[in-house]
């Protein structure tokens, strides 16, 4: 495959990847709205449904960077890189490394 080929498939994917961690974190963000409904006066309810809305902002917030890196990426394979370690930047703290690295 060429390179050209290799950068638009990696573009591709990554903004695939940003539709579908916006569509999870919209997901979570209903499923957190539907726990606070039927908490009623569960404490341990509610508290549930503002963890799950808090880790949906996240991930929001995890597509955003993704799609920021995107918008940023001049088609340079070191430019691309450099958002890469960005994006992982935001990430990590959160998730650890994917790649078993501490």
């Amino acid at each position: 495959m060429s390179r050209r080929k290799t950068k638009l498939k990696a573009k591709i994917e990554a903004d695939w990847l940003a539709d579908q961690i916006e569509a999870v974190s919209t997901m979570m963000w209903a499923v957190a709205e539907r726990m606070e409904c039927h908490a009623g006066c569960s404490v341990e309810m509610n508290k549930h449904a503002r963890e799950m809305a808090g880790a949906a902002t996240i991930a929001r917030g995890w597509a955003k960077a993704i799609r920021d890196a995107l918008a940023a990426w001049n088609g340079s394979l070191e430019n691309a890189e450099a958002h890469g370690r960005a994006v992982a930047r935001t990430v990590q703290p959160l998730v650890g490394s994917l790649d078993g690295d501490k």
